[in-house]
């Protein structure tokens, strides 16, 4: 009898295994696997939407960089093309002693451009914060007023609305770089050869201005 109550027992535990009755992520208190599916949807939708965020930021940043490199690029070809058809009207003028040779401004302008462009990618690049968003209005400012500033000088010979306009140019400049300074101390100091050499060039345009008071009559 005993030996027949012990088979029955073995039958028993063998039509209801264990692990059927109680699966070991069950008994060891896991998760169960019938949520999987429902967490991995909600792991795909997590990367897709970390993809399309990374995607949108990229996007931004390219359209940012290329409005920061064509205003340069504008500024620079506009001072140029309006300089290189005005040499001989330039060459009149009566200038101060310390006006340098003419194949002086070409580099000059061009490493300054540069680093005024890396001076407004910087601050671009910064965290997003009201003086941020500021300093990059006040960027696009003087930027604009740098264009400008050569179409009036020698392409209509207004040498006194240059002035004012770089009077404008050198204020912008100036609260541009007070202003990227709490931004990035580093775009700050990138800009302050271009701050000095704009002083200089408002002092070489108002002694043009001084030296040619007849010659200047479309002012």
């Amino acid at each position: 009898m005993t030996s027949r109550a012990g088979a029955a027992t073995r039958i028993k535990s063998d039509a209801h295994p264990p692990s059927v009755l109680a699966p070991s992520a069950l008994r060891a208190g896991g998760p169960s696997p019938i949520g999987a599916p429902a967490r991995l949807r909600e792991g795909n939708k997590g990367t897709a939407l970390a993809r399309w965020g990374l995607m949108q930021s990229t996007l931004r940043t390219g359209i940012a960089w290329a409005a920061i490199g064509g205003a340069t690029v504008l500024s620079a070809w506009l001072g140029a093309r309006a300089t290189t058809r005005n040499r001989g009207w330039y060459r009149w003028l009566r200038k101060s002693s310390l006006n340098p040779p003419d194949r002086v401004f070409a580099p000059v302008w061009t490493a300054l451009y540069g680093l005024n462009a890396l001076s407004a990618a910087r601050v671009y690049r910064a965290e997003p914060s009201s003086d941020r968003s500021r300093a990059l209005a006040l960027w696009g400012t003087q930027q604009t007023l740098n264009a400008a500033w050569s179409p009036l000088f020698f392409g209509q010979h207004r040498p006194r609305a240059a002035l004012a306009n770089i009077g404008l140019m050198w204020a912008a400049i100036a609260a541009y770089l007070l202003t990227a300074r709490k931004v990035d101390r580093l775009s700050s100091g990138l800009v302050v050869p271009y701050l000095g050499w704009v002083s200089f060039a408002a002092f070489l345009n108002a002694q043009v201005v001084r030296k040619n008071p007849r010659l200047l009559t479309r002012d």
